[in-house]
């Protein structure tokens, strides 16, 4: 069941946050106030999955894409690679945050002169 809902909240939490980085610019721009609205609401139900994500990770303590990708195939990780994925977990919390702040302000930057 813990893999059946870890993976449940992930897709939810990918798809709204797609739409989140997608529809802030139509919204913002099409319907002013409202359009800010919505957004707000989407980016409130996008975090909460984001918590509930993270949450559910702390708990069956996996980080790293190897510690996640065995955790959904229902497969554990021997001490050793657990003690190399823990040395990794820094580095790719940085990348990810940068990556995703990256592809966020390129699409938004791209749609803000695509709708001009």
């Amino acid at each position: 069941m813990d893999i059946k809902k870890f993976n449940r909240d992930g897709m939810i939490f990918t798809i709204l946050l797609m739409a989140t980085v997608v529809l802030v610019v139509p919204l913002f721009r099409y319907l002013n106030f409202i359009g800010v609205a919505i957004w707000l609401v989407l980016f409130g139900i996008t975090m909460y999955y984001a918590l509930s994500v993270e949450k559910q990770k702390k708990t069956h303590d996996v980080q790293t894409y190897r510690e996640i990708i065995a955790f959904t195939e229902g497969k554990k990780l021997d001490q050793i690679e657990k003690s190399c994925e823990i040395g990794k977990r820094p580095y790719q919390k940085a990348f990810s945050v940068i990556f995703s702040a990256l592809i966020t302000l390129v699409v938004t930057i791209g749609m803000y002169f695509y709708l001009d």
